[in-house]
């Protein structure tokens, strides 16, 4: 009989969390911070076969393009890294960090002399308007960052 309970008390738990553990999906990278994307990633973007010029930011006056921009177009913006990539403002609105594309190389070509070396608080680069609910920020030091609408509670930004 003891070792029937033991059998019980150690087994039903462990067949519970296999169970339960294995009918959940993953969780969207901007799932918990209040964002996600619905509908696959894009396989390649928009003007993605221009060669773009590596920027240098300015860290007392970053840009961060249009309000209104058009889909598909590269805009010269300034990515704020101090505290990590997490967040960025662009369109007159927040967007969080979905994935970075490692499978996607940058239409900036690397360069020494730009980008994060140049500032402290802010990486230079491009973003471009994917779709309402999708932008990618490139620059010559990182893989394409896809970005998706949404809030930050972050303390740094």
């Amino acid at each position: 009989m003891r070792r029937h309970r033991l059998l019980v008390a150690f087994a039903l738990p462990a067949v519970l969390l296999f169970v339960g553990c294995a009918d959940n999906e993953p969780a969207s990278p901007g799932t918990a911070l209040g964002a996600e994307r619905t509908g696959p990633a894009p396989s390649t973007y928009p003007a993605d076969q221009e060669t773009l010029p590596p920027r240098t930011g300015d860290d007392n006056a970053p840009v961060q393009g249009p309000e209104r921009p058009k889909a598909g177009t590269w805009y010269p913006h300034d990515l704020f890294s101090h505290c990590g990539v997490e967040s960025t403002r662009f369109a007159g609105k927040t967007w969080i960090l979905r994935t970075v594309r490692t499978d996607l190389t940058s239409p900036v070509p690397l360069d020494e002399d730009s980008g994060r070396h140049n500032t402290f608080n802010y990486m230079a680069g491009y973003i471009q308007l994917q779709d309402p609910g999708m932008a990618v920020f490139v620059s010559a030091h990182l893989p394409p960052l896809e970005f998706v609408p949404g809030t930050s509670n972050r303390a740094c930004d």
